[in-house]
């Protein structure tokens, strides 16, 4: 048996080929992969407590306040989508600049997203302060390898963080719309709630789709799968290596799921990475094979998003960003691959560095 600290992925696949969807890892939670049983854990709120954030809060802790979630949920997704315009030229222009360079990703394309979502997610007139904190957020809890990827350990508990975050959501101004000025009006919630929310946006923002977008290019060097359709790429690379590969749940009471007894407050996960290669499932889990995509997978089988009423909110915009970011990039650049590891094991999956090169088309 592999050890699942040293390679979580080996040990979650020893037990996959073995035909067992559901299993306990050393620490003691249960790990699930069997489409339904997923699908409750992600929607039965009788049986489970979810966590309101799988990047910063315990899951212990519970949800944000109903009214918080609505609120944050609508008003984001709004804002979003109002400035997908300007992200779209902004991506134009800041893929132009990088277009004569030898870069290595996904630490490039976590600069690229963050740049084009600079003013979304801090406003148009950031003070100094907050610009450098945005920036150093970026480089040191995202991209530095050195630390590998404690995402929030050198930033979130920082006194020196917390200080700038709670001024400049003190002083937003709710009439520049931001991301900033959106959890600073949230309601029903702290301002330290409020701290951890912000950072919180901004890995989901710029992380996770920087990440997304990196997993493509390296999958579709690695399988040689140039000519296959941006939105076919982006599905597969997500159903492969899912950024966000796992999703934790509290038992709420005692509950038997599948002959496996549950106390009440144990941990249950809900892993995408063993949905995704459950060969119950899919047929040929571990292979890349965009092609599969001309026909939709059942829905309980695919959840890069979370499933049900609890499925991102997101999703749509995402997918349509991304396959736009894809399209723009994919027939113009070299990708050169040389580590083909898996993956660090850490909240989200960024794939191994590689170079990626656009060519000279003059």
């Amino acid at each position: 048996m592999k050890d699942f600290n040293l390679n979580p992925f080996q040990y979650i696949d020893s037990y996959l080929e073995k035909g067992i969807s559901n299993f306990r890892v050393p620490s003691g939670a249960l790990y699930l992969s069997q489409s339904k049983l997923v699908s409750d854990m992600f929607n039965d709120t009788s049986l489970f407590q979810e966590s309101s954030d799988f990047y910063t809060v315990d899951v212990r802790k519970g949800m944000l306040h109903e009214e918080t979630q609505k609120f944050l949920n609508k008003t984001v997704m709004n804002h979003l989508k109002r400035s997908l315009g300007e992200c779209k030229s902004k991506a134009i222009v800041e893929i132009g600049l990088i277009s004569s360079k030898e870069l290595v990703w996904p630490a490039s394309g976590v600069r690229l997203m963050s740049e084009i979502y600079r003013e979304a997610i801090i406003g148009r007139n950031p003070s100094d302060n907050l610009s450098k904190l945005y920036f150093r957020i970026v480089e040191t809890s995202i991209i530095n390898k050195d630390r590998k990827r404690k995402f929030l350990s050198h930033t979130l508990y920082s006194w020196n963080v917390n200080r700038v975050i709670k001024r400049e959501l003190h002083k937003s101004d709710s009439n520049e719309k931001s991301i900033l000025s959106i959890v600073a009006s949230a309601p029903k919630i702290t301002i330290d709630e409020k701290v951890s929310l912000f950072i919180s946006f901004l890995f989901s923002i710029v992380a996770t789709q920087a990440f997304t977008l990196s997993w493509v290019f390296y999958l579709m060097e690695q399988n040689d799968s140039y000519q296959a359709s941006a939105s076919s790429l982006l599905m597969e690379s997500m159903r492969v290596w899912p950024v966000a590969w796992n999703s934790g749940r509290v038992a709420k009471k005692e509950i038997e799921l599948e002959e496996t007894k549950i106390k009440e407050g144990e941990q249950v996960v809900a892993c995408t990475y063993a949905l995704h290669r459950n060969k119950e499932l899919w047929s040929c889990p571990h292979q890349f094979l965009p092609d599969r995509w001309e026909a939709k997978p059942k829905p309980s089988t695919y959840a890069p998003f979370g499933m049900g009423k609890h499925k991102c909110v997101a999703e749509h915009y995402s997918i349509d960003w991304l396959t736009f970011l894809i399209d723009s990039i994919k027939d113009k650049v070299d990708v050169i691959v040389q580590d083909i590891n898996t993956p660090i094991p850490s909240p989200m999956l960024a794939p191994p560095e590689f170079k990626m090169k656009f060519r000279n088309e003059s």
